[in-house]
């Protein structure tokens, strides 16, 4: 992320009052990195791309969406998670489905109570089943929507925290606790599908 600030400020604005190679500079020099939040975010290669060129027309028309309170890329990122974000389709679940299933409990005295769902088979083999991205890509989508920017940013982009905390404008304890809360949610949800065939898999969790 560590592009000129002063030069992507010029090329956008340049771009904006209609300079072509300024733009093909711009898009040329973002595209990789936007896009790579939105494939992480989205739920297909087509959707992603879609939604990286509508990020960089965005910018360019409206160069004052990128924020003055973080270095430019920072900022750029974070209107693509914004954007993502509001594309993203709302899930509607029913009781049996809460995803709180898979995180630990505690009492009114901050005790532990429950690790969440019982994990106690074996899990050799959780993390080497056939297509593991592609099942993470599609349980991603069912996490809450900031628990799934906030993955995404730290564990799958490597984001520093203190980046993130720019990106997603939330505190660091916040960036911290939705991380967390992700990567026991989507273990849990990838030990469940050890245990149930496919055809209900897909019934229990349909994206």
């Amino acid at each position: 992320m560590s592009k000129d600030t002063d030069v992507d400020e010029v090329l956008a604005c340049q771009a904006g009052r209609g300079d072509s190679a300024a733009f093909v500079k711009f898009a040329t020099r973002w595209w990789t990195p936007v896009y790579r939040i939105a494939w992480h975010m989205s739920r297909s290669a087509s959707e992603a791309a879609e939604a990286t060129e509508q990020i960089i027309l965005f910018v360019v028309r409206f160069p004052d969406s990128v924020g003055c309170n973080a270095p430019f890329g920072l900022s750029l990122c974070g209107v693509a998670i914004d954007f993502m974000l509001l594309r993203r389709p709302s899930i509607q679940r029913s009781p049996a489905e809460s995803l709180e299933a898979f995180l630990p409990r505690f009492d009114g005295r901050g005790s532990l109570v429950s690790p969440g769902e019982d994990r106690s088979d074996p899990a050799d083999g959780l993390f080497q089943q056939p297509d593991l991205a592609e099942t993470i890509r599609g349980m991603l989508q069912r996490l809450d929507e900031m628990d799934h920017a906030a993955f995404v940013l730290r564990e799958i982009e490597q984001f520093s925290l203190e980046d993130t905390v720019a990106i997603l404008r939330i505190s660091a304890d916040d960036v911290r606790a939705r991380t967390h809360r992700a990567a026991m949610v989507l273990t849990g949800l990838l030990w469940r599908t050890r245990r149930i065939p496919g055809d209900q898999q897909e019934e229990g969790f349909g994206r």
